[in-house]
């Protein structure tokens, strides 16, 4: 029994401590929790998630109140250019085009006349060698030649052709039939070419060629 009642009262809370407990210890306690929380302790017990959150609440509470805090200017008119007048042209200003001017062609030459020359026979062998003159009164027509043609060795008939450029080509005929063809270039008064006459110079030799070389005598 007195071991019991010793217990007892050894058990029994002694008001004033209680209160003096409550006094200052409460405060104490909140204090350590304030600096705790303060120091980030308690965020650092948060897990990866929570804590991630946790600053993205933040980060936008921190947004929404500077967004409200800054005044927002509105856009400033931007001022119109007023189109410029055409600037009429004067009866003295020039056209922008460039005027094209083309030089007329100059006239092409006119070979008509009396040409004389030489010729020289080449082939066929036999007959390699023989030479003799020739007498050509050409008239040219815008390209077109006429006239008449006749030589020492016995060939004569009209002529009928063309001119190209400085290349001569005529046939020689003779009571309608061909009976030399010509194909001569033409420098200046002078000419150069070669020939083909179907005339054999023996039998059987087959037609004659050559060379002949002229130059224009007197001009129509």
């Amino acid at each position: 029994m007195l071991l019991y009642k010793y217990m007892e009262e050894k058990n029994t809370p002694d008001v004033g401590s209680v209160r003096v407990w409550t006094i200052v210890g409460m405060p104490a306690v909140v204090l350590v929790l304030g600096y705790f929380w303060y120091n980030g302790f308690f965020v650092s017990i948060l897990t990866p998630e929570e804590t991630a959150l946790t600053l993205v609440e933040e980060q936008m509470e921190t947004s929404a109140t500077s967004t409200v805090n800054e005044p927002v200017e509105p856009p400033k008119p931007q001022p119109v250019a007023e189109p410029k007048p055409p600037t009429p042209k004067s009866s003295t200003q020039k056209s922008d085009a460039t005027e094209t001017t083309t030089s007329p062609s100059p006239p092409a030459a006119n070979h008509s006349g009396n040409w004389q020359g030489t010729f020289a026979v080449t082939k066929p062998g036999g007959c390699a060698g023989y030479s003799g003159t020739w007498n050509l009164n050409l008239k040219d027509d815008n390209g077109i030649l006429s006239g008449s043609f006749s030589s020492t060795d016995g060939t004569s008939g009209t002529v009928a052709g063309a001119v190209v450029g400085t290349l001569f080509t005529f046939d020689v005929l003779n009571a309608g039939q061909k009976v030399m063809s010509v194909g001569w270039y033409v420098s200046g008064g002078d000419t150069s070419g070669t020939f083909e006459r179907v005339k054999e110079c023996y039998s059987g030799s087959g037609p004659v060629s050559g060379t002949m070389q002229g130059k224009k005598i007197q001009s129509q």
